[in-house]
């Protein structure tokens, strides 16, 4: 090390502390036993105890400076005593002959730092002198010290610390590398923890840690993908595709928004995708987009083979400035699917065109209304009611009057449709309408009825 509190490892004198930091630069051996030059395992153990015991903190222990005491024998090792034993993996001196074949010692070293009161300059440096010592190892020995940098892409995820994360991932990285001349095991190993990283919950959980504001993270998100020749926006379609939560649909699809750049070709070769879910997202990312043909899209969605799909379509047309297109809505108003048709209503209802009030008049006065679902029935004379008033209120006192002893249950239901507009038209002669038809009505349809008299009161 340089600079303040820097330790000379040439001189022979000093401080214990300077002493020991010196014996573990030079390979001495410890004092457990061994031979100069050499690792044992139990030596390593001792280096990693004795430098926790010189951290300053509560307690008793040796290696305390005056008007201080050491740890105890089980704290967490400091972010600095990491540092020193990361310098040992590190020497660029080290042969294989000096690397510890049991890795005890760097399992409990990583445990003992992933905690949720970790450092995340000392756990980037733990990856970066574990990286390099993992690639002087065997295979299977390897594995396991790339199993333990592993974990550290697991606590940055779980503690969203997406920065930490990156750090690591570039180190796996670098690894795999083409002039990075390692084993070719190992560095398949390498590659294979992050590609572990890019499928099912890992994924799913990185892309929503990730923040669309960020530009720097959404282009390491980026890069992260492309280094395997995937595609960042592919890869979000496959983590909504499967997201039920709103508010988590909606951050991956700002995301995209983000890294599509307005690519509208990408968005319309998905609109016909199998998988609903991504249909949804892709459908909504157009109509946030604001563009013209962006907009077309979202329009000609209405067609779409799915119900789902026509009525998200209709849902996201009213978000345009302009007046939704006549024709599309006229076109679900006669949809064969009765959610579509019910979208259809619920936006005709707020607009004052004419030809909207002429096209649910001849509905309700078609011989096939009575046949249809009774929320389609009163959804459609509620809505004829507000956009024609008293002007349909023949219509509806008609309704309400008629009779029938071979579809009884559909003319009831038409009976409460037609007291439901009549209520909202209001006024003496819609109320005299229902108290009339009450007399001859069953039960079921006197009740609904007595409902809608009281809300007229």
């Amino acid at each position: 090390e340089s600079g303040a509190g820097a330790v000379d490892v040439t001189s022979a004198a000093g401080t214990p502390e300077e002493v020991q930091v010196r014996r573990i630069f030079t390979k001495a051996a410890p004092s457990g036993g061994g031979t100069q030059g050499e690792w044992s395992t139990e030596g390593i153990r001792d280096e990693i105890g004795y430098l926790r015991s010189l951290l300053p903190a509560g307690g008793e222990g040796a290696g305390a400076g005056e008007g201080e005491a050491a740890v105890p024998a089980d704290a967490a090792v400091s972010v600095e005593s990491i540092r020193r034993f990361a310098k040992i993996l590190d020497a660029e001196e080290a042969e294989e002959s000096h690397i510890p074949q049991d890795l005890e010692p760097i399992r409990e070293l990583v445990e003992r730092e992933l905690s949720e009161e970790y450092d995340r300059n000392a756990v980037a440096d733990l990856a970066r002198s574990l990286l390099p010592h993992g690639a002087r190892l065997q295979p299977p020995q390897a594995a396991e010290v790339l199993s333990s940098v592993a974990k550290m892409l697991g606590l940055a995820l779980e503690m969203r610390d997406i920065p930490l994360y990156f750090t690591v991932a570039d180190m796996i990285y670098l690894m795999f590398a083409p002039d990075v001349d390692i084993d070719f095991e190992v560095k398949r190993h390498a590659a294979g923890i992050l590609m572990d990283e890019l499928g099912g919950e890992k994924l799913r959980r990185l892309v929503l840690a990730v923040s669309s504001d960020d530009p720097i993270q959404v282009a390491k998100l980026g890069s992260f993908f492309s280094a395997f020749g995937k595609s960042l926006p592919e890869g979000l379609i496959r983590v909504v595709e499967n997201l039920e939560d709103e508010e988590e649909q909606a951050r991956v699809e700002e995301i995209l928004l983000r890294v599509s750049y307005g690519d509208i070709a990408f968005f319309r070769e998905k609109l016909y995708d199998r998988r609903l879910g991504v249909v949804r997202s892709v459908l909504r990312c157009l109509a946030r987009m604001g563009t013209e043909e962006a907009a077309m899209l979202v329009t000609r969605a209405a067609k779409h083979p799915l119900p789902e799909i026509r009525v998200l379509a209709l849902r996201l047309m009213r978000l345009r400035k302009e007046e939704p297109d006549t024709g599309v809505l006229l076109d679900a108003l006669a949809d064969r699917d009765e959610k579509v048709r019910l979208e259809a209503i619920r936006q005709i209802a707020p607009l004052k065109n004419p030809v909207f009030k002429r096209a649910l008049v001849e509905k309700a006065e078609s011989k096939d209304f009575a046949g249809l679902p009774l929320g389609e029935k009163v959804a459609v004379c509620k809505t004829l009611a507000t956009l024609a008033g008293k002007e349909a209120e023949p219509l509806f006192i008609r309704m309400i009057d008629r009779k029938s002893l071979i579809r009884k249950e559909e003319v009831n239901e038409l009976k409460i449709a037609a007291a439901e507009a009549l209520g909202l038209i209001g006024g003496e002669r819609a109320r005299e309408a229902i108290v009339r038809a009450s007399d001859s009505a069953s039960p079921q349809v006197v009740e609904a009825f007595e409902r809608i008299l009281r809300s007229m009161q």
